[in-house]
């Protein structure tokens, strides 16, 4: 038996909180180690408290996500999407965090997308 589209949507929605829990998880346990594997340089103290509050917001959301993954889609792809529009415009303005800039808003970007498929799916089972 194949899933029912709201099952897909709420497996998808899942997926995509799990992921973002690795990687707030990653970010809270190696996130320096990260930066300097994408900058090729220590991150500042600026860039390290960014690194935290990054690493908190993906755990929280993606722990909330996971909990309640048919709840709250149009918010979790809200701040994906804003964090990824906000890492275009760091990558722009800023050479010397394009590459983190890019990495975490492409992250961002691939959470908003499968968010988006997820709302997509459960919508068409509604109708």
């Amino acid at each position: 038996m194949s899933p029912t589209p709201v099952d897909s949507a709420t497996n998808l929605s899942r997926v995509v909180a799990l992921t973002g829990v690795a990687w707030g998880a990653a970010l809270a346990a190696r996130g320096p180690a990260i930066w300097r594997a994408v900058q090729s340089t220590a991150p500042g103290e600026g860039d390290r408290v960014a690194i935290w509050i990054l690493a908190a917001r993906h755990l929280g959301q993606g722990s909330l996500q996971a909990l309640l993954p048919t709840h709250l889609r149009g918010l979790w792809l809200t701040v994906d999407a804003l964090h990824a529009t906000t890492m275009a415009v760091v990558a722009i303005g800023d050479p010397g965090r394009r590459r983190a800039a890019l990495v975490t808003g492409g992250a961002a970007a691939l959470s908003a997308m499968g968010t988006a498929v997820s709302l997509a799916l459960s919508r068409s089972e509604q109708q």
